[in-house]
């Protein structure tokens, strides 16, 4: 029995957007219910074959492995952004140390050059 999954995105269902972890897991489940379908589909498919002109199953078969291929690489993809996201993440906060400490020095009377 496959397992029910809520295919909206989890930000329509409330008023804050969801944390990056959040939106990567429910596209992963999302991804992962979209490849049991295709997989499920694949091994009905020796039986629908017979009734399916040459043409046509090499066709269905293309179209499936297209189908695999594209969600490996959307899940691949959806890894590299959250690893973008936790990067540009740590990145703000180190900004963010930095104003800070600029702040504090500025109240000491401590002057900042601009390096180039």
């Amino acid at each position: 029995m496959s397992k029910s999954i809520n295919l909206v995105p989890v930000h329509f269902n409330r008023s804050t957007p969801p944390s990056v972890d959040e939106w990567l897991e429910q596209s992963l489940e999302v991804l992962d219910a979209n490849l049991e379908g295709a997989a499920k589909a694949y091994k009905l498919w020796p039986t629908t074959k017979a009734r399916h002109t040459n043409h046509c199953s090499e066709s269905t078969e293309t179209a499936l492995q297209s189908l695999r291929e594209s969600m490996i690489l959307h899940r691949y993809a959806l890894s590299t952004a959250k690893e973008s996201a936790i990067k540009g993440i740590t990145a703000l906060d180190q900004a963010d140390e930095t104003a800070t400490e600029a702040v504090k020095a500025w109240g000491k009377g401590v002057r900042f050059e601009r390096s180039e």
